[in-house]
């Protein structure tokens, strides 16, 4: 009975070695269908403070599971290592779903009698929640950043095509009020379904950088990018917690709908500039766009008294962007600095769930209380000039490239393969496996073994640096330490190292 399991795992991971990835969509799909609201919410409710604290109660958890990694990045590494601890969280985190529903019917924490229940179910989503995204740090942090960004968008697809289907066959509800059948199933199930393909086997994994002291072996700019992320988050959040709060649960349902789609395009858009250009993405431009964009959304909030659904999907629009992008960048960080995942994904998503958790806060006891007096319009019009402040003087467009470098100039790549393409590894096998043990034995990071498969196969530094979207300088500084950690002087010794290594082989199998 062991063995079935295992097989079925290696044969997804065969199939398509890239499947472990799209975990991240599902527990992303996860995460859109619990905020929505669209499902939690029934008919009777007036308003949407049970899913506003539900949401407050699980960013919190969340924000302490990654907050808490850095300081022990030992017990989180050897946790999420294991495939059992993974799975069983993400079982808890089912169960508190299913428990949170059973607070019902009508709606979950209504009444004081199942309150402890609800409570305690809501801690267990986010905990999973929480230790999920350092598992998917780990997974993307060891790509690099064009890579990522191909399958960040396909995981956003994933996320898409899941949210569509459960919103999609809202049909029946076992319980009058309650949640739907495909609701019920999609808070049960996803997280299941996220852990296991996180959890897929594969290959060439590169090994986790050594533990670092937290924040002093962060870039001192670092930390600049995590007052920007808290900031706007608060700023989102609590327009959006204001939204949800303030408005039937069919309006909530409304804005779910025009985000997914906005989304929908996006991601399209996205894959389709992969599919037809070899150009760079510049992710200073979208960040850019994306916090303007929500200033003028929050300056035109009480100016022209718009609060229907189009704004609101606006918000959510461009704060899904910015997610998205400050995804990637973490994950560049990770690969490019050799910095644990779990301190940059710690750090970085800690900074993201505490302004929600501060946006969920005001949305639910500020904003109501400014509703209709004049504070209204100068909260709003302040807080879209701090975000100009933020992106003008604070942490530019410039700023941004300063820190971030090649990795704010990702381009793009469907070459889901190392260095050599498919029909170029089928063929050079031999030599491929050769190449990699060599890499093992002089213990190259991830980028380094990328670029000693591509300097022992003939290619020039300059043909390197066009083909991973690297400088020159960046390149030639990586050939310099392949040298050094192979004890060579030139690019013929190291061919000579992998034809000993290869040769050795060929002498062991005769």
């Amino acid at each position: 009975m062991e063995d079935r399991p295992r097989t079925l795992r290696l044969a997804l991971s065969t199939v398509w070695p890239g499947l472990r990835y799209l975990g991240l969509g599902v527990w992303v799909a996860w995460l859109f269908l619990i905020s929505s609201g669209s499902i939690w919410l029934s008919d009777v409710e007036a308003d949407g403070f049970y899913l506003a604290n539900l949401m407050l109660l699980m960013t919190v958890s969340s924000a302490v599971v990654c907050l808490a990694a850095p300081y022990a990045q030992r017990i989180y590494g050897m946790l999420l290592a294991r495939r059992r601890v993974l799975m069983g969280v993400a079982s808890l985190a089912s169960l508190g779903a299913l428990g949170v529903i059973a607070a019902g019917p009508y709606y979950l924490g209504t009444s004081f009698d199942t309150a402890w229940i609800f409570w305690p179910s809501i801690v267990l989503m986010g905990v999973f929640s929480g230790a999920f995204s350092l598992k998917c740090g780990q997974l993307f942090g060891g790509m690099e950043p064009r890579r990522v960004m191909l399958y960040t968008l396909l995981s956003e697809m994933t996320m898409v095509a899941l949210s569509y289907f459960v919103l999609g066959n809202n049909i029946f509800s076992p319980v009058q009020g309650g949640p739907p059948l495909s609701g019920i199933a999609g808070f049960a199930l996803l997280p299941l379904l996220a852990a296991y393909l996180v959890c897929l086997p594969a290959e060439g994994v590169p090994d986790a950088p050594a533990p670092c002291s937290p924040l002093r072996d962060l870039p001192p700019a670092f930390l600049r990018f995590l007052v920007v992320i808290f900031v706007f988050t608060v700023v989102s959040e609590t327009v959006r917690c204001y939204f949800v709060f303030v408005r039937m649960p069919s309006l909530t349902y409304l804005d779910s709908i025009v985000v997914l789609l906005l989304r929908t395009l996006f991601a399209v858009l996205m894959l389709a500039f992969a599919l037809r250009s070899h150009k760079r993405l510049y992710f200073s431009r979208m960040y850019l766009f994306s916090l303007v964009a929500i200033a003028v959304a929050m300056a035109l909030i009480p100016l022209l008294q718009i609060y229907n659904t189009v704004l609101g999907g606006i918000i959510g629009f461009a704060s899904n962007v910015l997610v998205l992008l400050i995804w990637c960048l973490l994950a560049g960080v990770t690969f490019e600095k050799r910095i644990p995942a779990i301190v940059v994904f710690g750090f970085g998503r800690g900074a993201l769930l505490v302004g929600q958790a501060c946006g969920w806060l005001l949305g639910i006891w500020l904003l109501p209380q400014l509703a209709g007096t004049r504070w209204e319009i100068v909260c709003y019009v302040g807080v879209a000039i701090v975000i100009l402040v933020m992106v003008t003087l604070f942490f530019s467009e410039r700023q941004f490239d300063r820190l971030f470098g090649e990795i704010a100039k990702a381009q793009i790549s469907l070459d889901l393969s190392s260095s050599f393409g498919s029909g170029d590894r089928k063929k050079h096998r031999p030599w491929h496996e050769a190449c990699r043990r060599a890499g093992e034995q002089a213990m190259l990071s991830s980028r380094e073994q990328e670029i000693f498969e591509l300097l022992v196969v003939g290619r020039s530094p300059d043909n390197i640096a066009a083909h991973l979207v690297l400088s020159l300088h960046t390149v030639r500084t990586h050939i310099r330490n392949i040298y050094g950690k192979f004890d060579v002087h030139n690019k013929a010794e190291l061919v000579s190292y992998v034809e000993a290594i290869l040769n050795e082989k060929d002498g062991r199998k005769q």
